[in-house]
C-alpha cells in the first residue's frame, strides 16, 4: 500500500503540471467533514447565483457522497440506486411522489427516507435530484471523452485506486474534468485486516 500513497504523490507532483497537490492528510475514515465542506461551497455558489459541481469517479455503488455529488462515472453508474423506483424512467407518478416527499417539511412514511436514502441526498431544492450517470471505464482514456466536455468544480475519488488495474489513467483525467478534489486510498492495515475481495 505504501507503493500505491507513494504512486499518488508523484503523479500529483510531476506528471501533472497544471494540477498539484494542495493537501494531503490521514483521515480515521469520519467523512463528515469533507462533506461539511462540500455543502457549505454548495450552499456559497448557490447564494450567489453560481454553481458548484460535484462528480464521483468510480464509486457508484459505495457513495457516501450523494447528497452532495451531480454525477457519477463509473462502470455501474446504470447500477446506483434511484431514491425512487421509477424515477431515472421517468414516470411521472414516481416524479410526482419525488415532488411530494421533498417538498414536505415532515415526509410521510410512505417516502421511506432512510439512512442512505435522506431528503437531503434524495431531494434539491424541493425537487427529486437528478444525478448525472456517466457508465465508462474510468480506467480508459477514450470513455472520458463525454465528461471532459463540461468541466465539474470538485472531483471525489475514494476507495478506488487500489482496486482498478490502470490507477494512472483516473490519476491523469481527474485533473481534467475538475478543478479540485478529494482522492482517498486506504491505509494497507486496513486493507490487511479487511482481506481479498471476491472477483
Amino acid at each position: 500500500m505504501w507503493f500505491l500513497q507513494a504512486l499518488i504523490w508523484a503523479c500529483w507532483l510531476v506528471a501533472f503540471r497544471p494540477a498539484r497537490l494542495v493537501n494531503m492528510r490521514v483521515s480515521d475514515g469520519d467523512r463528515r467533514d469533507a462533506l461539511d465542506r462540500l455543502r457549505r461551497n454548495q450552499e456559497r455558489c448557490k447564494a450567489s447565483g453560481e454553481m458548484f459541481r460535484i462528480i464521483d469517479a468510480g464509486a457508484a455503488l459505495r457513495m457516501w457522497c450523494r447528497e452532495v455529488v451531480d454525477a457519477v462515472a463509473d462502470q455501474f453508474a446504470d447500477e446506483m440506486a434511484p431514491c425512487w423506483v421509477g424515477l431515472d424512467d421517468g414516470d411521472p407518478e414516481a416524479l410526482a411522489f419525488g415532488k411530494r416527499c421533498c417538498r414536505a417539511a415532515q415526509p410521510a412514511a410512505d417516502c421511506k427516507f432512510d439512512e442512505s436514502f435522506t431528503q437531503r441526498a434524495c431531494c434539491r431544492d424541493g425537487r427529486p435530484k437528478e444525478v448525472l450517470k456517466f457508465n465508462i471505464d474510468v480506467t480508459s482514456d477514450a470513455a472520458w471523452g463525454p465528461i471532459l466536455e463540461g468541466k465539474f468544480d470538485y472531483a471525489i475519488s475514494t476507495h478506488i485506486l487500489e482496486d482498478v488495474t490502470n490507477p494512472v489513467v483516473l490519476l491523469e483525467m481527474l485533473p481534467r474534468i475538475a478543478k479540485r478534489g478529494l482522492i482517498a486510498t486506504p491505509s494497507k492495515f486496513v486493507e490487511f485486516r479487511k482481506g481479498l475481495e471476491p472477483p
